[in-house]
């Protein structure tokens, strides 16, 4: 019996993975500030303003 309830819980185990309960941000969610003068001509180009960004 107490075979059987391992086995069954290894088994549910098994079925919940990491990806199940938490999915990874995306990289498109992490906008560093610092990062503001290497983004500038791009930010200018599609008329967009830091505060547009970081809200």
């Amino acid at each position: 019996m107490k075979r059987l309830a391992n086995h069954r819980l290894q088994n549910a185990c098994a079925g919940v993975s990491a990806a199940d309960i938490l999915a990874p941000p995306q990289l498109d969610e992490f906008i560093v500030g610092d990062d503001a003068a290497a983004r500038a001509a791009d930010m200018a180009a599609l008329g967009w303003s830091e505060a547009d960004l970081m809200r």
